[in-house]
């Protein structure tokens, strides 16, 4: 969504740098909601073409 491109490589490598180590949660989950999609994102200047992004995000919640 900012529109800079960046190569499958650096992605990769984004990646293998996050930690996937379980959390130490003490508390239960009463909700997991998880959402995906397209985006059209559109130029502010007239006459510039508009482009579609991909989106991914998730949501934890304990009431």
């Amino acid at each position: 969504m900012t529109g800079i491109e960046v190569g499958h490589s650096t992605y990769h490598r984004q990646v293998q740098r996050l930690d996937t180590s379980p959390p130490n949660v003490k508390q239960k989950l009463t909700e997991v909601c998880i959402d995906g999609g397209k985006v059209r994102i559109r130029s502010q200047e007239k006459g510039k073409p508009a482009y579609w992004k991909e989106y991914k995000t998730g949501r934890l919640r304990n009431n």
